[in-house]
């Protein structure tokens, strides 16, 4: 029931995203749509993964492949999380309004029944005029934490995404 209706309100974010933001923050679609993504992952739901990317990444061709490479590369069923933190948010205003609104963050401990740890960085824009199929979720990586080297960072095995072109 619960995940019934996180998954009613992951629905509604398109509908934000069309410009709704008179009660909502960009910071509060964001947790939403940061919350929609890590659901998603967990219950492999990639039709609903995929209505919540950016018309550029929805429209390719290997965006199914994609998603399913996602789900394969966490190791286990996810079984906890933190609560999605925000690394930055972009602003870029004219006199005739905002041309381009963006939000980025993390989810830090996901962790796996096999014991694995990950985290999910993830960017969207919220507004973009110069580039408006690009609205929706940019920017999804996996990091395989288990893997982060303080020196050298992440291996290329270590981290996956889907990210905008």
């Amino acid at each position: 029931m619960k995940i019934t209706k996180i998954l009613a309100v992951i629905s509604l974010i398109p509908i934000f995203l069309s410009g709704c933001f008179d009660s909502h923050s960009t910071r509060e679609i964001s947790m939403l749509q940061a919350k929609g993504i890590i659901i998603c992952i967990q219950n492999k739901n990639s039709e609903r993964l995929k209505s919540l990317f950016c018309d550029e990444i929805k429209s390719r061709d290997s965006i199914d492949s994609e998603i399913e490479n996602l789900f394969n590369f966490i190791d286990g069923e996810i079984i906890s999380y933190d609560e999605f933190t925000v690394l930055g948010q972009s602003k870029n205003s004219t006199p005739e309004g905002i041309e381009e609104e963006g939000i980025g963050g993390n989810i830090h401990n996901i962790k796996t029944d096999t014991g694995k740890n990950y985290r999910l960085y993830f960017y969207s824009y919220h507004i973009n005029k110069e580039y408006e199929d690009s609205v929706g979720v940019t920017d999804v990586t996996i990091f395989d934490e288990d893997t982060y080297d303080p020196e050298e960072g992440y291996p290329a095995y270590g981290k996956y995404s889907i990210v905008r072109d």
